[in-house]
């Protein structure tokens, strides 16, 4: 089930799913975090990134890790986060060796209040 609300903080979109059930959405606008639950604050910094992408996290809670996806969702980096704020380099590394290719990335920020998702544009190596 998908419900729509408008509350104080803007409006907010519940999607329910059933175990199997999948829903594809696309989401415009301000260019924000996705944000589901209370999960850490992200930032990436520059976006689009040549050489280094720098991820600034606040609000991190127990269990606080920050991983980035490839396209098809496959996962390519991962790194445990620190309680309260801090910041990631990223230097286009992967954790199975080698380097990430150039393409649109998600960086997913994730802990015990919930989860942050934010595109990433990698330019590759100057």
């Amino acid at each position: 089930t998908l419900a729509t609300a408008i509350s104080p903080a803007g409006p907010r979109v519940s999607v329910h799913l059933s175990a199997g059930d999948f829903a594809l959405l696309r989401v415009s606008g301000s260019g924000e975090p996705l944000r589901a639950g209370a999960g850490p604050a992200l930032r990436l910094s520059p976006n689009p990134a040549r050489g280094t992408l720098r991820f600034e996290f606040a609000s991190v809670r127990e269990r606080g890790h920050v991983e980035l996806l490839d396209a098809t969702g496959r996962r390519v980096w991962a790194r445990e986060l620190p309680h309260g704020s801090s910041t990631v380099l990223w230097d286009g590394s992967v954790d199975f060796g080698g380097r990430a290719r150039p393409g649109i990335y998600f960086a997913r920020a994730a802990d015990a209040g919930g989860v942050s998702v934010v595109n990433a544009i990698w330019l590759g190596r100057p």
